[in-house]
């Protein structure tokens, strides 16, 4: 029963995405330097991660970041939506008299709108050799169709 519903859904959904792709613009327009310095590309994603370690004997940090974005259907405001995937990862260890430690991960994400999801992770561990920060956000904008 499975079976005979997904050969029949299958199609189904192949056709719709076909029916809503449309063709890119084919007529390119050159800016000047000054407009490009204007131009927003779309959607932004930023991460700010900062490793600190002090110490007379041993001092470790490492800082490790990433941002995604993803944009589409921007040529039609009914249909654009988008996503983004930010995280860092922070880590400091030291050790000896007067040693110390610090770690901080901030990522954001530009996504707005009245059709937004998004999910934040954050984590935070000291000890007293080790400082570890981590954080991350997911974060999709649907597109929003409306019929009028």
């Amino acid at each position: 029963m499975i079976k005979k519903i997904a050969y029949i859904l299958i199609p189904g959904c192949m056709s719709v995405s076909v029916a809503m792709a449309a063709p890119l613009p084919s007529n390119p327009v050159l800016l000047s330097s000054d407009q490009m310095d204007q131009v927003t590309a779309g959607l932004a994603a930023t991460v700010d991660a900062y490793a600190i370690g002090i110490s007379p004997v041993l001092a470790l940090t490492k800082v490790t970041t990433t941002a995604n974005v993803v944009q589409t259907g921007s040529g039609n405001p009914g249909l654009a939506g988008g996503g983004a995937i930010v995280g860092g990862l922070s880590q400091a260890g030291a050790a000896g008299t007067g040693a110390a430690t610090g770690t901080s991960v901030t990522p954001a994400t530009d996504l707005s709108g009245s059709n937004v999801h998004s999910s934040q992770l954050s984590l935070h561990s000291s000890g007293q050799l080790v400082n570890i920060s981590g954080s991350a956000i997911v974060a999709v904008s649907a597109p929003t169709v409306s019929p009028f």
